[in-house]
C-alpha cells in the first residue's frame, strides 16, 4: 500500500504500533506510538547521543541504543539483537502483543545541515533571495558570493577552497535578462580547486536557478568538473520569487550527500517502513497541515541550546531561519552580546548586580547542562530566552520578505540588463504582521520545562510581541519531526496526534499596539458564555489574566480607545470567539514595544505586578 492511500483516510489500514525516531546531529529521539481512535497515543520516549562521529561513527548504534530504552521503558520488545523488530510492513495486517513494532519511520539530520556556499549577483537581490532558499531548506550557510560584496576574484576563490562547502548554489539575473555576469560569477567557481566533501574522488554538487538563458554556458564551464543539477530560477523577474524548485532539489541533495553518507544509514535504511525523510522538510510538512486545518496564521520557535529556529505559515507561504548564534547554553554569551546587557536585565525582578547577571550567563555556557539553582538563576535564563525569540523573530521577518515593483519599468531594456541595475527599482517588504499571526506556539527545554505555565506564556509574549488574539502554546518535546513523517501515513492521524499528544495550550493573549499610554484608558472588554464579565476597563501598562479553562470557549468583545489597536486597526472593534488554555485568557496593556518605567526600582515593581497577575506568581 503507498503512502498516499494511507494519507487518503484509509485509517483501518494503518499499523497499530510505530517507532519513530528523529536521528539528529547531537541526540537521536525514539517516540513509540499506539493507535488511538483516528490518531495515536505517545506510548513512551527515550533518547540517546547520536554516534556519527568517532568512535563509534555508526549512526545505528545511537539508534539501537535509544530504541532498547525505549523498549524498558514500554514494556515492549523493539530491538533483537543488532537489529530493530519490525513485524510488518503496511501491506499486511497488524500484529499483537509486546513484541516488536508494526512500523518504523525516521528522520534525520545527522552530519549536520547541508552545507551550502550562495553565489549571486547583487547582493540585496538574487543573493538575497537565494539565502532565503538555502535557509528555509535546513541549509547551513557558509558565505554569500556576489559581484558587488566588495572582494576580488581571487578572494572568492580563496573564500571557495577555504569554506569546503557540501554544495554550491549559483542564483543570478532574470529570465531574459544578460547573461554576462551570470557567467562571470561562475568562472570564479570554475577556478576554484573543489573537492566535495562527502565525494572524495567525485565532483561537487553544483545547483545552477539562474537565468534560464544562461544555462547553456554554464554548463560548457562548469558541466566536466562538477555534479551540475538545474532548476527554475528562484527570481524569473525583480518582482517575483520561486523559491520552491530550490529549496525541493535543496532537500534532495542533502538526502543524497549529508544523510545517506552518515556511516550506518543504509542499516536503518533497510529498516524504515517508509524512506528516510531530511528533518527539516517533516517539520515543514508538519506546520503547513496545522495552518491548513486550523486555516490560521503559524509561527513556531524551537529554543535549544546553540540555535533558535523560527518557522511561519503565512498566507499559505513557509519559511524557516535559523539563529545559529542564539541559544540557551552553548550560546548564552551571544545572546548577552547581541542584545546586551541592559535588555536582559530589563526583565529581572531581582535587584542584582550587572557583573552577576553576566556570569551566570557565562557560566551557562561552560556549563550547558547547569539548571537553575534558584529564582534568581531562572529569572536570568528567561530573561536570555525572551532575547533569543525577541531577536531571532527579528531576523526571521527580515528574511520574510514579498518582492514586488514599486514603479512602472521598461521590460525591454530589462531584458539587457543584469539585476544589479535594477535593484533600486523594486521592494522588498516584509510580510509578516504580528496582528495577523493568530497562533504562536514554541519547543525547547527552556519554553516547555518552564517551572510554571504562566512563565512559558510570558517568555513567548515578551519575546514574539503579539498583537491582536493570539493563541499561545507549547510542543511539549518537539515532536514536529516525527509526526511530519507521520503524515505521510495519514494526514488526519498526525494532526490529531498532534492536537492531542503534543499541543500543550496556554491560552490566548489580547494584546494592544498603537497608542499605548500607560495609565489612561486602553480598551473596554467583555466576555460572554460560562465567563460573563462586562465591562472590564483596561488601562496602559496593565496585565488581566482571566481564567478560562483548557478546551473552553468564550465569545469576547473588545471596544479599544481611538488611537488603541487590538488586532483590526486603531479604533477598531474586535469580536472573536477565544479559547482558554492552562494559564487562560491574557490581556496585555502594556503596548508593543513594551514600555518600561525608567527608574530600575519602578520598573522591578511594575515586573512584579505583571507577574503578580498570575495568581500571585510574581510575589
Amino acid at each position: 500500500m503507498s503512502p498516499e492511500t494511507c494519507g487518503g483516510g484509509a485509517i483501518s489500514l494503518l499499523p497499530e504500533t510505530i517507532l519513530i525516531t528523529d536521528i539528529g546531529s547531537t541526540t537521536t529521539k525514539a517516540l513509540l506510538f499506539e493507535r488511538a481512535g483516528s490518531g495515536y497515543k505517545l506510548a513512551g520516549r527515550a533518547h540517546s547521543p547520536t554516534t556519527v562521529e568517532a568512535p563509534a561513527e555508526d549512526v545505528k548504534i545511537g539508534l539501537l541504543q535509544a530504541a532498547r530504552a525505549l523498549g524498558e521503558r514500554t514494556g515492549r520488545q523493539i530491538v533483537v539483537g543488532e537489529k530493530l523488530a519490525v513485524k510488518q510492513r503496511l501491506s499486511k495486517g497488524p500484529s499483537h502483543g509486546t513484541s516488536g513494532v508494526d512500523a518504523f519511520l525516521s528522520t534525520s539530520s545527522a552530519g549536520g545541515g547541508l552545507q551550502i556556499l550562495v553565489s549571486g549577483l547583487a547582493k540585496t537581490v538574487t543573493a538575497k533571495s537565494a539565502f532565503r532558499a538555502a535557509c528555509a531548506a535546513g541549509g547551513v550557510l557558509l558565505d554569500v558570493l556576489a559581484i558587488d560584496d566588495g572582494r576580488r576574484p581571487h578572494e572568492k576563490v580563496e573564500a571557495i577552497e577555504g569554506l569546503r562547502p557540501d554544495m554550491i548554489l549559483i542564483a543570478g539575473g532574470i529570465d531574459g535578462g544578460a547573461v554576462a555576469h551570470v557567467v562571470r560569477m561562475a568562472s570564479v567557481i570554475q577556478a576554484a580547486d573543489l573537492k566535495p566533501k562527502y565525494l572524495p574522488e567525485g565532483k561537487m554538487p553544483v545547483l545552477y536557478a539562474g537565468n534560464k538563458d544562461a544555462r547553456r554556458q554554464i554548463q560548457i564551464l562548469l558541466g566536466d568538473r562538477v555534479e551540475l543539477t538545474e532548476v527554475p530560477n528562484l527570481r524569473p523577474t525583480l518582482d517575483h520569487e520561486n523559491l520552491y524548485p530550490t529549496r525541493r532539489a535543496i532537500h534532495e541533495l542533502f538526502t543524497k550527500y549529508v544523510m545517506a553518507r552518515a556511516p550506518g544509514y543504509s542499516r536503518i535504511a533497510g529498516w524504515t517502513t517508509l524512506p528516510v525523510e531530511p528533518t527539516p522538510v517533516a517539520v515543514e510538512t508538519m506546520l503547513k497541515i496545522i495552518s491548513r486545518r486550523q486555516q490560521r496564521n503559524i509561527i513556531m520557535v524551537d529554543i535549544g541550546g546553540a540555535t533558535t529556529d523560527v518557522f511561519s505559515h503565512y498566507d499559505d507561504v513557509y519559511n524557516r531561519t535559523v539563529s545559529a548564534n542564539l541559544g540557551m547554553s552553548y550560546s548564552a554569551s551571544s545572546v548577552l552580546l547581541e542584545a546586551g546587557i541592559e535588555n536582559i536585565m530589563r526583565w529581572l525582578t531581582s535587584d542584582i548586580p550587572e557583573r552577576q547577571v553576566r556570569n551566570m550567563i557565562v557560566n551557562k555556557c561552560i556549563h550547558p547542562t547547569r539548571v537553575p539553582r534558584d529564582e534568581v538563576e531562572l529569572e536570568v535564563e528567561q530573561a536570555c530566552a525572551r532575547e533569543a525569540l525577541r531577536l531571532a523573530l527579528k531576523t526571521h521577518r527580515q528574511l520574510s520578505v514579498r518582492v514586488s515593483s514599486d514603479a512602472q519599468k521598461d521590460w525591454t531594456r530589462a531584458a539587457f540588463w543584469s539585476d544589479k541595475r535594477f535593484k533600486a527599482g523594486f521592494a522588498e517588504e516584509p510580510y509578516i504582521k504580528m496582528s495577523e499571526v493568530a497562533l504562536l506556539f514554541g519547543s525547547g527545554g527552556v519554553l516547555s520545562y518552564a517551572p510554571e505555565r504562566w512563565q512559558a506564556a510570558m517568555m513567548l509574549i515578551d519575546g514574539l510581541g503579539p498583537v491582536g488574539i493570539t493563541s499561545l502554546g507549547v510542543d511539549s518535546i518537539f515532536m514536529m519531526p516525527h509526526l511530519g513523517i507521520l503524515a505521510r501515513l495519514s494526514v488526519e492521524a498526525a494532526f490529531e496526534t498532534f492536537m492531542n499528544q503534543c499541543y500543550v495550550p496556554l491560552g490566548t493573549c489580547i494584546s494592544f499596539g498603537g497608542r499605548v499610554v500607560p495609565g489612561e484608558h486602553v480598551a473596554t472588554v467583555a466576555l460572554g458564555g460560562h465567563y460573563v464579565q462586562e465591562g472590564l476597563e483596561i488601562s496602559g501598562g496593565e496585565m488581566a489574566i482571566l481564567p478560562v479553562d483548557s478546551g473552553d470557549e468564550v465569545d469576547v468583545e473588545i471596544r479599544p480607545g481611538r488611537k488603541v489597536d487590538a488586532g483590526a486597526g486603531p479604533g477598531r472593534m474586535v469580536r472573536s470567539r477565544c479559547r482558554g488554555g492552562e494559564v487562560g485568557i491574557i490581556i496585555d496593556a502594556r503596548g508593543r514595544p513594551i514600555q518600561f518605567p525608567q527608574d530600575p526600582a519602578e520598573r522591578r515593581a511594575a515586573l512584579k505586578t505583571w507577574h503578580g497577575s498570575f495568581g500571585g506568581a510574581g510575589k
